[in-house]
């Protein structure tokens, strides 16, 4: 399956990454569309420059943008639709305009907590609070807040050396390395660090900040003419909105996040879609200028492909069993799969119709063949075409049947292609010993399993059956084996019901130790047989 890859870029963003990205294609001899939301490029960082050299660079890349012939810019313009195949985006703007573009690139930045108040040099005692930061609140930190506040500090000092600029701060975090250099930069600038008690936030009393130093012991009082409650940048309201359009995932804190991609080149091509800047995550004009040039050299490598090629076996929907019930739309890792409305049939003469279900259709150059889509699907409309139920259960009735008269009864063993099944291939070739009793079949991923699949081995005469995935949080289909867990629960309980449980197990295996393939193995058939 191929497609072909319009030469055409948008850039979807006018701050500094968006700027620099529409830079860096045009340098590469890319045409390109740059969209901006407000009335003028410059982004948040034009709004709310944090520093005279960040202040600089925006308008520096402003004027770099006007001067590029291949370089279109739409202000008060944002995308509204999104459609076509992978290299051949037709993007549907505010203005009314269509964009074909081969490549998208998103950079559209964030924006600031309403809470947040940008320091204003004209006032003599200002102070920075940041967070309490908690056990709890650590593991949602965006580590942005502290660097802001540090550089913002440094250059208040900077034009107003007779202000008094103070930080009070329970935990600095600056990402080590030069970032560091951020807070002694402060410091020679004369802004002043107070650590507060956990759980003792420092407090505006009449005009002064009262808190109690942890260094010292002693109470502070510091005059404050202004008071900036530090929070990190957030998403923008319509992130999500943005990332449906694309289908592009988002994390927990609602800014799009980059797909993981851990499988071969050919089983999945470069979707043409790339984020940078702080719509991906919280970051400087220097984290974001790098992201910029990182996203624009590889959406100028796709373009220069011409063409967008799959090897991959796709799923396939049976149209006439679909429900339309959206289960597979949930699961799939690469949202490959849409829900449409029903055209008709055209043998038929049946019209399509808004009472009837929509109908799943799989995008076959984004779809990477996992089969998750399989094992949700309640009527069997989805199936991938190289591994359908009767195939799979096919390949069990063969594995029982390889068992000459007088051999033991043989263990079936589902081993995931990236692990289990990489594993049992590094024993064999490292000449490690197992029951030959084991029949292996394997699967592009444990997730593709259903609990009919499992029983059914049990049903064809397997002695037990055995499944082996990727451990948690390194699954090539995002959360394929955290799905087969749910699967292998379901199966076992079905199984406890007629005292079966003992011959089902499921195990995660490493893809290169074929030692813990060959102790997994013994010790299930070991306690198979008791």
């Amino acid at each position: 399956r191929l497609a072909h890859i319009t030469p055409h870029a948008l850039v979807i963003g006018g701050g500094i990454a968006g700027m620099t990205a529409a830079l860096g294609l045009s340098e590469a001899g890319v045409s390109v569309t740059l969209v901006e939301r407000s009335s003028k490029l410059g982004g948040l960082a034009g709004m709310h420059p944090i520093d005279g050299e960040t202040a600089a660079v925006v308008e520096q890349r402003i004027a770099s943008v006007g001067g590029r012939p291949n370089i279109q810019t739409l202000t008060n313009v944002q995308v509204t639709n999104v459609s076509g195949p992978v290299g051949g985006y037709q993007v549907a703007l505010s203005n009314g305009l269509i964009v074909e573009a081969g490549v998208i690139i998103v950079a559209t930045g964030g924006q600031i907590n309403s809470r947040f108040q940008i320091p204003d040099s004209r006032f003599k005692n200002i102070a920075f609070v940041l967070c309490d930061m908690t056990p709890e609140k650590r593991a949602a930190c965006l580590h942005s807040c502290c660097l802001t506040t540090c550089r913002q500090a440094a250059e208040l000092k900077r034009r107003n050396a007779d202000s008094q600029v103070t930080v009070f701060f329970r935990e600095l975090y600056t990402a080590g390395g030069a970032y560091n250099e951020l807070v002694w930069e402060a410091q020679r600038q004369g802004v002043n660090f107070v650590r507060y008690p956990s759980g003792h936030s420092p407090q505006l009393v009449e005009g002064e900040i009262v808190a109690l130093d942890e260094l010292t012991g002693r109470e502070v009082r510091v005059p404050c003419d202004q008071l900036i409650t530090a929070e990190a940048i957030r998403p923008h309201d319509d992130a999500a909105q943005l990332a449906a359009l694309l289908r592009l995932p988002i994390d927990a804190n609602g800014f799009l996040a980059d797909a993981r991609v851990r499988l071969r080149p050919s089983d999945r091509i470069e979707r043409g879609i790339y984020v940078c800047g702080a719509a991906h995550y919280p970051c400087d004009a220097q984290r974001a200028t790098f992201e910029a040039y990182s996203a624009a050299a590889r959406a100028a490598q796709h373009i220069r492909r011409k063409q967008a090629v799959s090897w991959a076996s796709p799923a396939v929907v049976d149209a006439a069993r679909c429900n339309g019930c959206g289960d597979c739309v949930k699961v799939c890792p690469f949202m490959a799969v849409t829900l449409v409305e029903r055209q008709g049939d055209a043998a038929t003469g049946r019209r399509g119709s808004r009472e009837m279900p929509p109908l799943a259709v799989i995008d076959e150059l984004i779809c990477t063949g996992c089969g998750n889509c399989v094992s949700v699907c309640p009527v069997k409309a989805a199936q991938v075409a190289t591994s359908y139920d009767e195939q799979i259960e096919a390949q069990v009735r063969a594995a029982m049947g390889l068992k000459r008269q007088g051999d033991p009864v043989p263990y079936l063993v589902f081993a995931c292609e990236w692990s289990g099944y990489s594993a049992a291939e590094i024993a064999g070739a490292s000449g490690l010993a197992y029951p030959a009793s084991t029949r292996i079949i394997r699967l592009n991923c444990t997730g593709r399993l259903q609990p009919g699949l499992v029983l059914k081995a049990l049903e064809e005469g397997a002695a037990g059956v055995l499944i082996l995935g990727c451990a948690p949080g390194v699954c090539h289909y995002e959360q394929g084996n955290e799905r087969c867990a749910a699967m292998f629960e379901q199966a076992n309980a079905l199984a406890r019901l007629v005292g079966l449980d003992h011959k089902l197990k499921l195990e995660w295996v490493p893809p290169d130790d074929g030692a813990r393939f060959v102790q997994v193995v013994d010790d299930f058939i070991g306690r198979v047989m008791g």
